[in-house]
């Protein structure tokens, strides 16, 4: 009798203990006739389940052929697949590319997001060899996919793949990714894999991003047709030997609010390289130990001139603050005895471009100089910058002392080399006091007399303009300054 009611107590706590693991599924995900729970198919114990996690996003039902009906109830959903990713009792790892193919409207949703710093360990663990990459979606449309987090453990892998690598198939189209978490690989997430008309990427939106410790590039774009893509709220932080932290080597995105961190150590590339395409940045905080951008004229190998001109997406920053890192915390302050001598400088240059198209710096703060280069032929064109190291290289490079391709508008203020006020100065409105003895001019250039004065006949203009292209070039007074007026109006 004792045994029985022994057994009798098992069986109910073992009811129990299950009814809890399901109740914590929401009930409108159980109700859903098209509903998949990973549970059923993997252990989360460790150990390789390559097998049964692919068959579990495998039996979420593809509804790309007949998907019409399954939007009754819009904005509700009722029948949208959904697969319900329970957290594991360690992790799910698996060895192969876990491929979501040929899915549309439906939800991947991991049961809670990934907090490193609440010791919150990823669920998807890669137990594979180098060179892999852990997911791949391409075929897909309005996916909704949240909480999903891996860790590659070292390995030179991808984490996520968007599209086809080196090929034009494919889309991931009208999708998000919401608290996705990815560390430990080498390059983050790929959004398209051939920079030549590669496979249709638009109109995708990512939320609270988190890429951390990548050996290689933490976001790359690569597809001629990668558009409309939405970043808010990306962090990123590069390991030990860490590239770029975002690469584009065709198409546009767009970051919203995001945090470009640096590494243990300086980092051999840049927090944003440009080599085709383009990249709208608005606001972003960047500890990067190297320069913040920097764009290449070089379209990559693979870029074919036909595409050339699609590629060349305007790159805009906005609210930008590089300061890299605590080491420069002492930089310029008089009397400190940490200040160091400019020739330790651990990062002159914060931006260094020289693309074909303009680049545009509004109410940005840069540590380093913006170094403009002759062979891209581009311009900059800066509302607002300001340079936090007082006595760093500001504006410079071939591309603005010799060719002055640097719109600024604001006027310079007294006794410092920082822009304020409403006033445009460009090559054809430059202040100075005489014609210009170097640089490269074109025809109708204008230097603005900024020390008028009539009694003086070198003064005595209202500035000097360019009849002949060169360097410096043929230069000729103009606006003659009669005698000054002076108001003697009575009181």
């Amino acid at each position: 009798m004792k045994l029985f009611k022994l057994i009798c107590l098992f069986v109910a706590l073992v009811s129990s203990f299950a009814f809890c693991a399901e109740s914590k599924i929401p009930q409108q995900y159980t109700n859903s006739k098209v509903f998949v729970n990973l549970g059923d198919y993997a252990k989360g114990d460790g150990s390789d389940e390559t097998e049964g996690i692919q068959k579990a996003f495998d039996a979420l039902v593809s509804l790309k052929k007949n998907w019409k009906p399954h939007l009754d109830g819009y904005p509700h959903r009722k029948k949208r697949g959904v697969l319900w990713i329970p957290s594991p009792a360690k992790f799910y790892g698996f060895s192969r590319t876990i491929k979501v193919y040929e899915k549309w409207n439906v939800e991947i949703k991991c049961e809670t997001p990934s907090i490193p710093a609440m010791q919150i360990d990823p669920y998807f663990v890669w137990l594979g060899p180098d060179k892999g990459t852990m997911f791949n979606f391409n075929y897909c449309g309005a996916i909704n996919v949240e909480n999903l987090s891996m860790s590659g453990r070292g390995k030179h892998v991808t984490g996520i793949m968007v599209g086809q690598e080196n090929q034009m198939h494919g889309f991931f189209k009208l999708s998000s990714f919401s608290q996705l978490y990815i560390s430990d690989v080498a390059v983050g997430m790929r959004l398209g894999g051939n920079p030549n008309n590669g496979a249709d990427i638009a109109v995708n939106s990512y939320r609270d991003v988190t890429i951390n410790n990548f050996s290689e590039i933490g976001l790359i774009g690569s597809s001629g047709n990668l558009a409309t893509q939405t970043f808010i709220n990306l962090s990123l932080s590069a390991g030990v030997g860490a590239k770029h932290g975002v690469a584009m080597y065709g198409g546009q995105i767009v970051l919203m609010n995001s945090c470009l961190g640096g590494g243990p150590s300086k980092v051999s590339g840049a927090a944003v390289a440009v080599f085709s395409g383009g990249i709208n940045i608005y606001g972003c905080w960047s500890e990067w130990r190297g320069p913040f951008l920097y764009g290449n004229p070089q379209c990559p190998q693979n870029q074919s001139r036909r595409v050339d001109s699609a590629a060349r997406y305007s790159t805009i920053l906005q609210g930008i603050q590089h300061y890299p890192g605590a080491e420069t915390q002492f930089w310029k302050i008089p009397g400190s005895k940490k200040e160091k001598p400019e020739s330790e400088n651990p990062v002159p240059i914060s931006i260094d471009w020289d693309r074909p198209t303009p680049l545009t710096l509004v109410n940005c703060s840069f540590f380093g100089g913006v170094k403009l280069g002759k062979v891209g032929q581009s311009s900059i064109i800066s509302i607002g910058t300001t340079f936090s190291n007082r006595d760093g290289l500001r504006f410079c490079g071939e591309g603005i002392e010799r060719y002055g391709r640097l719109v600024q508008i604001g006027t310079l203020a007294s006794g410092t080399r920082d822009v304020v006020d409403p006033y445009v100065i460009d090559r054809r409105n430059t202040p100075g006091t005489a014609a210009p003895t170097e640089g490269v001019w074109k025809k109708g250039d204008r230097i603005l007399n900024t020390d008028p004065n009539p009694s003086v006949s070198a003064k005595a203009y209202a500035g000097w303009i360019c009849v002949e292209a060169g360097e410096p070039g043929m230069w000729a007074p103009y606006g003659k300054i009669g005698e000054a007026c002076v108001n003697t109006e009575s009181e």
